[in-house]
């Protein structure tokens, strides 16, 4: 939902307007409440305490940063900016590495996985690096960022349904 989210934004933005297209605004709300949900089931799943924290802290920040889409979609409202721009460029970085860490810690996670969270907030430093700092030698948009969040999603996705935990056997009633 989110990268397709983000390909429509990037094929149908118009500074001009001053506004994002209200079809990425609904994938960017629903896609941060999915992300929140499995983040915050994952965390149910690690034994550490620093695991359950940074799985909780990016299950909360993706959430926020979807509803922050969501409350974009009212005109001349700051607080969908605020809480988008604040919480994605600041927050959500933050919340990766505390993940990151808990994951390297964790021995449930395939080896892989224990990258990803690193590499996410490598790309946002990066990013947000460059436009903030170095701009004249390169000025990244949005979706730069906005499409390695939606890739360590999924990628986080992938590694948390891997994971080897009890599910429950669902028995039918015979006929």
């Amino acid at each position: 939902m989110w990268l397709a989210g983000v390909l429509i934004l990037e094929l149908t933005y118009d500074p001009e307007l001053d506004s994002l297209p209200v079809s990425f605004e609904a994938l960017a709300t629903a896609a941060g409440i999915a992300v929140a949900s499995g983040c915050w089931r994952a965390a149910r799943t690690l034994e550490r305490p620093m695991g359950r924290f940074g799985f909780r802290a990016v299950a909360i920040s993706s959430g926020v940063f979807g509803v922050g889409f969501g409350v974009g979609t009212v005109p001349d409202f700051f607080l969908g900016f605020f809480l988008t721009y604040t919480v994605g460029l600041f927050v959500l970085p933050v919340a990766f590495l505390v993940m990151g860490i808990g994951i390297s810690r964790s021995r449930v996670f395939p080896g892989w996985a224990r990258w990803v969270p690193f590499a996410t907030v490598a790309a946002g430093v990066t990013t947000y690096g460059f436009h903030a700092l170095a701009r004249e030698v390169w000025d990244p948009s949005d979706a730069v960022w906005f499409a390695t969040l939606g890739a360590a999603w999924i990628l986080i996705g992938l590694a948390i349904h891997s994971l080897d935990v009890e599910r429950p056997e669902v028995t039918l009633p015979a006929p």
